[in-house]
């Protein structure tokens, strides 16, 4: 089950086209995924036999297991991250817009 995104704010995000939205939405969850990628990569065992047993796959494909525990991790509220870049973007998305009006 994905993770809601909470607004900061009631109206954040009321001028902002829902394609944008979920345009937006998508892009903080995968700045959070990336970001917890390379938080895994940093904590993951470095001795190979550590994992799956070791061996040249291993070595090989460790880096996309950490992708994908990433993006599951992201997927399912993550470290909350992806909340706050969110609204940052709504807030710059209504900026633009706010300027582009004028």
């Amino acid at each position: 089950m994905a993770a809601q995104i909470i607004y900061q704010q009631p109206n954040l995000g009321a001028t902002v086209p829902d394609a944008t939205k979920a345009r937006l939405k998508g892009k903080a969850e995968d700045f959070e995924s990336f970001y917890i990628y390379q938080f895994l990569d940093l904590v993951s065992p470095q001795n190979d036999k550590s994992v799956f047993g070791g061996g040249e796959g291993e070595r090989m494909f460790r880096h996309q297991l950490n992708e994908e525990v990433a993006k599951n991790i992201s997927h399912a509220g993550g470290f909350g991250l992806a909340n706050k870049v969110y609204s940052e973007l709504l807030r710059q998305q209504e900026a633009i817009q706010q300027r582009s009006a004028q």
